[in-house]
């Protein structure tokens, strides 16, 4: 498949167990040169980011900047004039939103982006903080996520779709253990999304698009941008929704919180 062959990736890309790698402690390969995306090729690309809820992305932010990524941080949601401003500049977005929506007015801009063939990435999480997630899945798949399931466990690469665990994928590059969330959203995949990952519960917690020229990802457990970030891939899954970047060049990233 040329995908595998983008420049940005690293020889490791598609592999889940990497033999005679290091190992962490749960498992996974132990070294950025494992994870889908080689540092520092992502330069000149911008990720914006609406911080609607107040949360600690340190570590994201880091970790994206390491693959090459410029980072801006919003902690107030803009008029639609200056947000389309931003957008004009910026390779992908991210919104982490509240329990209370406050994207309606700016839904139009947002699908029009995503129909450009940049990437999403939806994230949300146990109720009822997946507001802003609804209203952008329901407006472009027809779908959406709810309830609070307790999480708080490591799964695997699944021998079985539908089981507890996650599939082989480019965006589980050098995976072998991966943490699921504490309490999480389950989501309804419709159509148009495919199960990624499947939590503890055998609940769908991590979904995607590949359709048309048009990526996303969608997910119910956003707690691993901070929480147990050094546990079982966390980081590594971060940094591996890249994959959103590399097809089109440029992408378009939505983590609701």
């Amino acid at each position: 498949m040329p995908d595998w062959k983008v420049q940005e990736y690293s020889r490791f890309a598609g592999q889940q167990q990497i033999h005679g790698a290091f190992k962490d402690t749960w498992g996974n390969a132990k070294g950025n040169e494992y994870d889908l995306i080689r540092d520092n090729t992502m330069k000149g690309r911008e990720v914006l980011i609406l911080r609607l809820y107040h949360c600690n992305l340190n570590l994201t932010e880091a970790a994206l900047k390491k693959k090459g990524f410029t980072v801006t941080i919003l902690s107030v949601m803009p008029s639609p004039n200056v947000f389309q401003k931003h957008l004009d500049k910026a390779s992908q977005l991210w919104i982490i939103s509240s329990s209370i929506s406050y994207l309606k007015p700016h839904l139009e801009m947002i699908k029009e982006f995503f129909n450009k063939g940049r990437g999403l990435y939806i994230l949300g999480d146990n109720h009822p903080v997946y507001a802003d997630a609804n209203l952008v899945m329901q407006e472009l798949f027809g779908v959406s996520m709810a309830g609070n399931v307790r999480g708080d466990t490591n799964v695997q690469l699944t021998p079985k779709l539908g089981n507890a665990g996650f599939r082989k994928h480019l965006i589980t590059t050098g995976v072998e253990t991966l943490y699921e969330g504490i309490t999480i959203a389950t989501i309804d995949t419709g159509k148009h999304l495919e199960p990624l990952l499947w939590g503890s519960a055998d609940n769908v917690v991590i979904a995607f698009h590949d359709k048309d020229k048009k990526r996303a990802i969608v997910d119910g457990g956003f707690t691993r941008l901070y929480y147990k970030w050094d546990a079982a891939g966390s980081a590594r899954f971060v940094k591996n929704c890249s994959w959103l970047a590399c097809k089109f060049r440029s992408w378009f990233l939505i983590l609701v919180w």
